[in-house]
């Protein structure tokens, strides 16, 4: 499977929010590059404001379709991501919930 004949959309579950939190779940299916890989931008200029305080816990699945938007094969993988802000200090944690 050639990752340059897919796009993946995410699907976004959010099991605990005490901040707000963006998603691309309502933008775009993203082009996934030659080699298969879906550029995620988790903690790259998405932390929380310096005010935000506690927890959220997010389960990320993954949609692919053809280039013609048809569905594409099925993705297993789940990850959970979790962001805790204590004290204005942010740990992001990505876990394999399904591999």
């Amino acid at each position: 499977m050639r990752g340059f004949d897919y796009t993946v959309q995410e699907r976004t579950t959010i099991l605990h929010q005490d901040f707000p939190v963006g998603t691309t779940d309502d933008k775009p299916p993203a082009h996934l590059t030659r080699d298969g890989l879906f550029h995620d931008g988790v903690g790259f200029n998405k932390s929380p404001g310096a005010d935000a305080t506690g927890r959220v816990t997010l389960l990320q699945r993954f949609d692919l379709f053809t280039r013609d938007g048809q569905p594409g094969p099925r993705v297993s993988t789940v990850l959970r991501h979790e962001t805790i802000v204590k004290n204005g200090e942010v740990t992001n944690g990505v876990f394999v919930v399904t591999p």
